[in-house]
């Protein structure tokens, strides 16, 4: 109903060319569609098998029918160049739709004098329409112009509609064309991105290309507070679930598994 969103792995020409042959096979649906590619991955890190899920929502609100927003009144799409300029602009506000452990280790940060960067904090999406919905956030974005960015652009569709459908009364709402992704290739020395982009696939994480070595490391260890930006271990907060970061160190010292499962998430602590 909504649409497709999808990641796969193969060989740099035939999936390039898998892409070319949906936009003939069905160029209604495929032929604006903006496939992003990524070269040179690790064996490591491709897919061992192909999985598909159908589910009722692209983006999951929960929302029923008659709360759900058309994505057919989304924001204005604007590339990384436009958007890196509007992020210059006073009176205006960018909003992270993404997941707090994501923004956790990487996000934008404007410049002095420009947009107000706002993270809602969510454990998962379902809570966003409530965050965005209440009389704080209200507060914060009515009568300002609206920015919204998330990794690759499909979660910015239904939140910049989820903003007209409430009748959020905003100067305008605009939305990163590509998201993260496109914005890093865009700017390789990082432009207003710091620290990690999060990914859901084995890369896991990735930075600006021009610094991805030695990018600020924003997020922390769980347990010792030390600098810290990997998700690894599949570790998660005891009291909410939410992937947790814990160091290297402090997984391989002579620590219980039991241990480790009770430590908790910055939200919960």
């Amino acid at each position: 109903r909504e649409g497709l969103n999808g990641t796969m792995t193969g060989q740099a020409k035939k999936v390039r060319k898998f892409c070319k042959k949906l936009k003939k096979w069905q160029p209604q649906n495929f032929e604006e569609t903006d496939f992003k590619f990524t070269d040179n991955l690790p064996i490591g890190q491709s897919f061992k098998e192909l999985n598909v899920w159908p589910v009722s929502e692209l983006v999951g609100y929960g929302l029923k029918k008659d709360n759900d927003p058309s994505l057919k009144i989304g924001g204005i799409h604007l590339n990384a160049k436009e958007y890196h300029e509007m992020m210059k602009r006073p009176n205006s506000v960018i909003i992270d739709v993404r997941n707090v452990y994501e923004s956790a280790i990487g996000h934008f940060s404007p410049p002095p004098g420009g947009a107000e960067y706002i993270d809602p904090k969510m454990r998962v999406s379902t809570e966003f329409p409530d965050w965005l919905n209440s009389e704080e956030t209200r507060e914060k974005i009515e009568g300002k112009t609206v920015m919204m960015y998330c990794t690759g652009g499909v979660r910015c569709e239904k939140a910049s509609a989820l903003v007209k459908k409430m009748g959020i009364n905003v100067n305008e709402t605009f939305q990163l064309k590509g998201g993260i992704h496109r914005y890093l290739e865009t700017f390789s020395d990082g432009g207003f991105w710091k620290g990690k982009n999060y990914v859901f696939d084995k890369r896991f994480a990735h930075g600006a290309t021009e610094k991805c070595q030695n990018s600020e490391i924003l997020s922390k260890c769980a347990n010792c507070d030390c600098s810290w930006e990997m998700y690894r271990g599949k570790l998660k907060c005891s009291t909410c679930g939410v992937p947790l970061l814990v160091c290297r160190p402090c997984q391989s010292e002579k620590k219980s598994k039991k241990y480790l499962k009770r430590l908790r998430c910055p939200l919960c602590v």
